[in-house]
């Protein structure tokens, strides 16, 4: 499960939303939301889909920067440090019981939107917090956390083809 934060700036309120995510090494990254609104994005090596309704059709992704944000999502998830540190400058903090890594974007597509990304992790991610170079925030906390490769039901197992 998740739970995310977007923080604008100017704005009292932070906008929030709740679902959960399932990572499966195979199948790629789902990620639902189901409130205050549904929305799904299904994020594979082969493209990036995304859908407004369950079970509805998905349709693909195409713009450039949603697709790369959504593949960081991936590596991120995934802890590929190595591909990681072909677009960042990693940093890494031992706080009192996880750790911390902080990433500050070297791409320059990405250097324009984000300023930096902190992970705070254990056995799992527990949070990623992404800082936004106009000031706007993004802080995804997760919980109840499931092994990779989670034995899938069947609505779950469709949603993972495009």
């Amino acid at each position: 499960k998740f739970q995310a934060e977007k923080i604008l700036t100017g704005v009292e309120q932070p906008f929030v939303m709740r679902g959960h995510l399932i990572r499966h090494s195979q199948r790629g990254l789902l990620w639902i939301v189901e409130y205050p609104f549904y929305s799904l994005h299904l994020i594979r090596e082969d493209g990036v889909w995304e859908a407004d309704i369950p079970q509805g059709p998905k349709r693909p992704l195409h713009q450039p920067y949603a697709i790369r944000l959504k593949q960081l999502l991936m590596q991120l998830f995934r802890a590929d440090i190595e591909s990681l540190k072909e677009g960042f400058t990693i940093s890494v903090t031992r706080e009192k019981n996880n750790w911390l890594l902080e990433l500050k974007p070297e791409l320059f597509w990405l250097s324009k939107a984000i300023e930096r990304i902190e992970i705070r992790l254990d056995r799992t991610v527990e949070s990623i917090f992404i800082y936004e170079v106009q000031g706007a925030q993004l802080r995804l906390s997760f919980s109840e956390h499931q092994n990779d490769n989670p034995e899938l039901q069947p609505d779950e197992a469709a949603d993972f083809s495009p």
